[in-house]
């Protein structure tokens, strides 16, 4: 993926862009970042070195995004067989899949959810404080 994605930043000429490969809490830039955005990361997003690294390289105000499985309502019951299987099969520990974002929250990032009705999925979208 870090192949392709060098590919792309050079095909398009972004100088703004820079690729990183290491693990998140050693990750390092020069300066601030403007955004961070986690796509189905729960794992990252319960390690509380990783969240410090990756808040720690942000600007006040930055904007932050996650996206994730998230456990829907009790009644829900296909949503939840749903989620259970995604995790079992692509996270480490599925704890806090009840609040996922929390982690996120008490670093300090200023959050609204959006679950939908059936939960499942959600969206967690904010700024630094």
């Amino acid at each position: 993926m870090l192949a392709r994605a060098r590919h792309r930043v050079q095909a398009e000429g972004w100088r703004n862009v820079e690729l990183i490969h290491a693990p998140v809490e050693e990750a390092a830039w020069a300066g601030r970042a403007d955004a961070a955005l986690f796509v189905f990361t729960h794992d990252i997003l319960q390690q509380p070195s990783a969240l410090r690294r990756v808040i720690g390289m942000l600007r006040q105000g930055a904007r932050v995004a996650s996206v994730g499985l998230t456990w829907g309502p009790p009644w829900a019951l296909p949503v939840n067989a749903f989620v259970w299987a995604a995790a079992s099969h692509s996270l480490l520990q599925i704890d806090a899949l009840d609040r996922p974002w929390q982690r996120l929250a008490d670093a300090g990032v200023d959050l609204d959810i959006d679950c939908g009705p059936l939960g499942g999925i959600y969206l967690a979208h904010g700024c630094v404080a």
